[in-house]
């Protein structure tokens, strides 16, 4: 009998779904990568090759993030592997609500 976890791997593997469902797991630890702080102002929206997207509150909130960085996509590599997240591109949450809807 084959567990769970290897079933969803080989059916994630057969339909070309390991890679964003890897990136997608940034999205999903965000809270515990980042800490409580940045997590109330901040919001990852999409992970997508290899960039994370993260709305934040403010434009001056995106500028300390921004130098934040490299620490953390050092704790994303940490968390969920190497080679999974290569950038993180941080927005403001008023533009994005500016935003003409699809």
């Amino acid at each position: 009998m084959e567990s769970l976890d290897n079933l969803i791997e080989k059916t994630l593997k057969k339909l070309k779904l390991e890679k964003p469902a890897r990136e997608w797991e940034a999205v999903h630890h965000w809270d515990e990568i980042v800490g409580e702080k940045i997590a109330r102002i901040s919001k990852p929206v999409r992970a997508e090759n290899k960039i994370l997207y993260v709305s934040v509150s403010s434009s001056s909130w995106c500028s300390e993030l921004d130098f934040q960085k490299p620490k953390i996509l050092k704790k994303i590599a940490n968390k969920i592997g190497e080679n999974i997240i290569h950038d993180i591109r941080f927005f403001s949450a008023a533009l994005e609500q500016s935003w003409p809807s699809q």
